[in-house]
């Protein structure tokens, strides 16, 4: 069931909430270990984000292959979320990220899919094909084993679009469960959105996080 509607009146006003494009977040520098990081749940960031989203009326597209549509899922389920969320892209495959995000397959180079540039031309490409104000995408390797270009477990690519820029979030996890990274992958994209919108929680979150991961 579609959960209940909240209006945005006007035009977006989230221009001076996000972070500068040259602006790096706190302790966010290069890879980011995240192993054993405890977030918040799933459920209390998506009514986080989207209860920012809100008041600073944002409206968030997706694009995910490793969560395979679980960002998106999350984000429907908070009030407010039928005025905030337009809608979602899953491209699990090369292929699917080309057709419909329009990813070229010169990106996918020694890295393959597992790219911090593939996630941004991800996320830009839901931002540009959606109508949304802020997109974001997942692209990592969640599974039981190594992907074919040799990505290992838990290495996992945030990348965030909206009109004043792309950013990306290099995460690894470590060879946990599948059904964990999964959630960690959601999470860390939840945390990274919410960061780079501008909320101060998420971003002290995500700078604790990776200096305990060092």
């Amino acid at each position: 069931m579609q959960s209940r509607s909240r209006t945005i009146p006007g035009r977006p006003l989230m221009t001076q909430s996000i972070l500068p494009a040259d602006q790096a977040l706190p302790g966010l520098g290069g890879a980011t270990r995240f192993e054993g990081a405890h977030f918040d749940d799933a459920d209390a960031l998506a009514e986080r984000l989207v209860g920012f989203a809100l008041e600073k009326r944002i409206r968030l597209a997706t694009a995910e292959s490793c969560t395979a549509g679980l960002i998106a899922h999350m984000l429907s389920r908070p009030a407010g979320s039928a005025s905030v969320l337009v809608g979602g892209f899953v491209t699990y495959t090369k292929d699917a990220k080309t057709r419909l995000l329009g990813v070229s397959p010169d990106l996918f180079g020694a890295a393959g899919a597992i790219d911090p540039d593939v996630a941004k031309v991800m996320a830009r490409g839901a931002l540009e094909r959606s109508g949304a104000d802020c997109a974001i995408a997942v692209t990592g390797v969640t599974g039981s084993e190594p992907d074919e270009d040799g990505n290992p477990i838990g290495r996992v690519f945030t990348g965030l679009a909206t009109p004043q820029g792309t950013y990306a979030l290099h995460c690894e996890f470590g060879a946990l469960a599948a059904k964990a990274l999964t959630h960690l992958a959601v999470q860390a994209a939840l945390l990274f959105a919410l960061a780079r919108l501008g909320e101060r929680r998420a971003r002290d979150t995500l700078a604790h996080a990776a200096q305990a991961g060092r």
